[in-house]
């Protein structure tokens, strides 16, 4: 939401305060060692984001594969036809 806060900075304060309380931190020493080492900071997404946000390449890979049979269909009724 800043742009002057770093990205992993943000992943922590974000769940350090999101709604549900099985999402944010069990143990205030998970949240300390995440700002203790920055470069270990996991992405972390609510449950409730869409997948596009959660993991682009799994999206991309899924839109490929719907696309390619939808091709693949569309020519062999082309040629059966």
């Amino acid at each position: 939401m800043n742009p002057n806060l770093p990205p992993w900075l943000e992943l922590v304060i974000l769940r350090a305060i999101t709604v549900k309380p099985e999402e944010r931190y069990l143990h205030y020493s998970e949240m300390k060692f995440e700002l203790e080492n920055p470069v270990k900071v996991n992405p972390w997404f609510q449950r409730s984001a869409p997948l596009l946000e959660r993991n682009t390449l799994l999206f991309y890979k899924i839109g490929f594969f719907i696309l390619l049979a939808l091709n693949i269909y569309l020519v062999l009724r082309l040629v059966y036809r």
